[in-house]
């Protein structure tokens, strides 16, 4: 490691053009999440980290997501200190490539599977035709209301189709939050700031082995993982907030990511799991020397995007004989060039266009560092 990367440097500069690696965590955590799905979605059983912790991979991942996105967005938030300016930015980034996406499921993927199951005129009846485009609509606000079509991916055990898109919905509504929470100074104001802190508290004890009995009572196991997700984000607020002038060093990012660990093997203390996350792929991002690699070219969003609904055509298709690694390795190589494609053509364009700043100066220097 070079003599750059091992000095330690602030966390309130981190976030920096050049100056960390979040693209290649946020690419390691969408890889992971279709690696999760290799063994689920195959019906392979659980992934060797569930075997080991208790928790799936895939779940730790969006974990990440959430935790980054808490990061990130705050950071740039209080950078630009615009409301209009942080809108536009999380608009652009979220929704052509969901939209696209939506599209290729259901004009692409569904038409193909039910041509081959029923044949063409399947296809072709208007029931078929308003289901398809039906999909489309009711889902392309975010929240996926319609989340399976007629005679697509018949003879799956699991015919959700395309089941990541869930995430996207919570992550958008904390993107809200968050600006409610910028309207009412509740970020730039440390006594105010006091009041998301005892909000997490309060939170992070639902979680607890005490608390989850509260959370199943009220909405079951959707409630509890709609509250992990979210208690993630705004711990990665936090972060941001409190922990502005701690020192991202190795030695950091090895006390934080040892922590993290002990909470994962310990069933009793998975809740305290969340606020460690955060800091720990601040930290990560500080000392991993690949500072702005991925940059340019960030594909992990359309390998969140494209990753399952691929690997559900490929189940559809018979492609499981080999095992649940070889089924990976070619889940990635399959969805690879649609994510590199939804990047270049789509995310890019979007974020060059819409999530530009208004002014000049700062239009050359905007940062598409594209978050999930």
């Amino acid at each position: 490691m070079s003599s750059a990367l091992s000095d330690s440097l602030m966390l309130q500069d981190l976030f920096k053009r050049g100056r960390n690696s979040f693209s290649v965590l946020r690419l390691v955590l969408a890889t992971s999440v279709v690696l999760s799905h290799s063994f689920y979605l195959p019906n392979f059983g659980i992934d060797p980290f569930e075997r080991w912790t208790g928790l799936r991979l895939g779940s730790l991942a969006v974990d990440g997501f959430f935790s980054l996105s808490g990061m990130l967005v705050t950071a740039s938030l209080l950078r630009d200190r615009s409301l209009a300016v942080f809108v536009r930015h999380r608009l652009a980034r979220l929704m052509p490539g969901f939209w696209v996406c939506l599209a290729f499921c259901a004009l692409i993927l569904a038409p193909i599977t039910i041509v081959l199951d029923h044949g063409w005129r399947s296809l072709l009846n208007l029931a078929s035709i308003k289901a398809l485009l039906g999909y489309i609509l009711k889902n392309a606000a975010l929240l996926i209301r319609e989340p399976t079509l007629p005679n697509v991916l018949s003879g799956l055990s699991y015919r959700r189709i395309n089941p990541c898109l869930w995430t996207l919905a919570p992550e958008a509504c904390c993107y809200a939050l968050l600006a409610v929470a910028a309207t009412l100074t509740l970020l730039n104001n440390r006594p105010r700031s006091l009041i998301l802190l005892f909000g997490f508290i309060v939170g992070l004890s639902l979680l607890s082995p005490i608390g989850l009995n509260v959370l199943v009572s009220f909405g079951g196991e959707a409630l509890i993982r709609l509250v992990e997700i979210g208690l993630h984000f705004l711990a990665g607020v936090l972060t941001v907030l409190f922990l502005g002038r701690l020192r991202m060093s190795t030695v950091t990012a090895l006390g934080f990511v040892a922590g993290y660990t002990v909470c994962l093997v310990l069933p009793p203390l998975h809740f305290l799991r969340v606020p460690l996350m955060a800091p720990a792929l601040a930290a990560l991002a500080r000392v991993i020397p690949l500072h702005g690699r991925c940059d340019a070219t960030d594909i992990s969003y359309g390998i969140y995007l494209y990753g399952s609904a691929l690997q559900q055509f490929l189940v559809w298709a018979g492609w499981t004989a080999m095992g649940p690694w070889s089924f990976f390795a070619l889940s990635i190589l399959l969805t690879t060039p649609f994510a590199l494609l939804s990047w270049l053509a789509i995310e890019r364009p979007a974020l060059q266009r819409w999530g530009r700043r208004t002014e000049g100066a700062d239009a050359r220097n905007v940062k598409i560092q594209a978050v999930m």
